[in-house]
C-alpha cells in the first residue's frame, strides 16, 4: 500500500513475499533511514545505531554493537545479574501472596522491566514500594531512588509521541537517546504481559506450561535458572506464539529507498520511505491457520525462528537492520515468564471470567496492553 504522508511517499509492505523483497533480495537498496527532523534531533544527529543512515559509519558501530555488546559470550556473562533480579521479583511477588491474597498488576509493576539502560525505578504492587533492579550490562542499582509511577508514566507518553518510530536496536548516545532506549526496557515487558494475558484466558496451556517447567526444574531450587531454559520447548513456543500475535513493534523502523526499483513490478522511487507491517503479517490467513487463535502448538516441530529469515514471523525486523539485542531481549522474557509459571500458580480476580479480561491494545511505538492485568498469585509448594 503506497501513502503519501506530506510530500514522502511512503510504501507499507504487509506481505511476507514483499518483505522477503525489502529486506532480503534488495535488502542493499533499503537499508538505509530516513534523514527526518525529529529522529535528527532524538539521536544527536544520527550518531546511532538505529536512526544512523547506511555508512561507513553506522558498519562500524554495528560491527562494535553487535560483537562486543551483544555477543552471545556478553550476553551470558550478564547471567548473575539477570538471576538477581528475577529472585527479586519472585520474592516481591512472594511478600505480596504473605500478605493477603489481593490480584497483582502484572502490567505497570509486576513484570520485570527488561532493559539496556543504566538505570531502576522503585514500583508499586498492591501499595508496597518494591524496589526493582533492571538488567543492565553487568549491573544491579536497587539502590537508586525513583518515582517509579512517575517514570513509567513518562516513559508510556514519549512511547505514544514517537508512535510512528521502532527504537528496537537503538543504542544509547546521549540522556535523550537514553530515555527512547528506555523504551525498548518496555517491550520486554509488554511481551511478558501479553503472555501472561493469554494464559490467563486458556488456563489449560497454562497448565500444561506449569507442568512442563516444574517437572523439567524439579524442586532444586526456589527460582529456574538460564541454564535450564533449552529444556522448556513449550515455554519458547508461548513466547514465539506471543511474538507473533503481539509483536512490541507493529511496524519495523522506517526504512528509505536509496535507488530508483522495481519491487513485485512496481516502480519504487528513491526517497520513498518503506515500512513492514509486521503485525498484520502476523495475522495474515495465508500464513497461519486461525491466526486470531493463541495456539502455540503451533511452533511444534516448526523451523519458524525470530532471526529473520522466516518472512511470516519478523518480531526483530530481518537483513542488515535486524535488531541486535533480540537474543538478550527472548532470554530475558523467557527466563521471566518461566520463574512467574514455576513459583506461582495463577487465578482470575473473584467474580472476574475469562470472557471480562479486556484485549484492547494501546496505540503508540509499543503494542502494550490498553488496560492494566490483574492476576492473583499463589505461592507454589514443592
Amino acid at each position: 500500500m503506497l501513502l503519501r504522508l506530506g510530500r514522502v511517499p511512503s510504501l507499507v509492505v504487509s506481505s511476507a513475499e514483499t518483505a522477503r523483497e525489502i529486506l532480503k533480495t534488495q535488502d542493499l537498496n533499503f537499508c538505509s533511514r530516513s534523514s527526518l527532523l525529529t529522529l535528527k534531533r532524538l539521536s544527536y544527529n544520527f550518531l546511532d545505531v538505529a536512526f544512523s543512515p547506511h555508512s561507513e559509519y553506522w558498519r562500524e558501530m554495528r560491527r562494535i554493537f553487535v560483537q562486543e555488546l551483544m555477543s552471545t559470550k556478553r550476553v551470558h556473562s550478564f547471567a548473575p545479574v539477570r538471576g538477581e533480579e528475577v529472585a527479586n521479583m519472585v520474592d516481591s511477588i512472594s511478600k505480596s501472596c504473605a500478605c493477603s491474597m489481593r490480584p497483582v498488576d502484572l502490567t505497570e509493576g509486576g513484570a520485570i522491566r527488561v532493559t539496556l539502560a543504566d538505570v531502576a525505578v522503585h514500583v508499586d504492587i498492591d501499595g508496597s514500594n518494591i524496589a526493582y533492579g533492571l538488567i543492565a550490562f553487568g549491573k544491579s542499582y536497587q539502590g537508586r531512588k525513583f518515582d517509579g509511577g512517575k517514570f513509567l508514566e513518562v516513559l508510556y507518553e514519549v512511547a505514544v509521541v514517537l508512535g510512528t518510530f521502532s527504537a528496537s536496536d537503538f543504542y544509547p548516545s546521549s540522556r535523550i537517546a537514553w530515555a527512547v532506549d528506555m523504551i525498548t526496557g518496555l517491550k520486554g515487558a509488554i511481551v511478558m504481559v501479553w503472555a501472561m494475558t493469554e494464559l490467563a484466558r486458556k488456563p489449560e496451556l497454562m497448565k500444561k506450561a506449569q507442568e512442563e517447567i516444574r517437572t523439567s526444574v524439579g524442586n532444586k531450587g526456589n527460582y529456574v535458572e538460564e541454564g535450564d531454559l533449552n529444556q522448556l520447548h513449550y515455554l519458547k513456543m508461548i513466547v514465539k506464539e506471543t511474538l507473533r500475535m503481539h509483536p512490541p513493534g507493529p511496524l519495523l523502523a522506517p526504512r528509505e529507498c536509496m535507488n530508483q526499483c522495481k519491487v513485485n513490478g512496481y516502480d519504487i522511487s528513491p526517497g520513498t520511505r518503506v515500512m513492514v507491517n509486521v503485525w498484520a503479517i502476523g495475522r495474515n490467513p495465508e500464513y497461519w491457520d486461525n491466526p486470531d487463535e493463541f495456539y502455540p502448538e503451533r511452533f511444534e516441530g516448526s523451523i519458524i525462528d525470530y532471526n529473520g529469515q522466516h518472512f511470516e514471523f519478523l518480531p526483530f525486523g530481518g537483513g542488515r537492520r535486524i535488531c541486535p539485542g533480540m537474543t538478550m531481549g527472548v532470554l530475558s522474557v523467557e527466563l521471566a515468564l518461566a520463574n512467574l509459571l514455576y513459583c506461582f500458580d495463577w487465578k482470575l480476580p473473584n467474580g472476574m471470567n475469562v470472557e471480562d479480561i479486556d484485549m484492547d491494545e494501546g496505540a503508540g511505538l509499543t503494542i502494550h496492553k490498553k488496560s492494566p492485568l490483574f492476576l492473583v498469585p499463589i505461592k507454589y509448594n514443592f
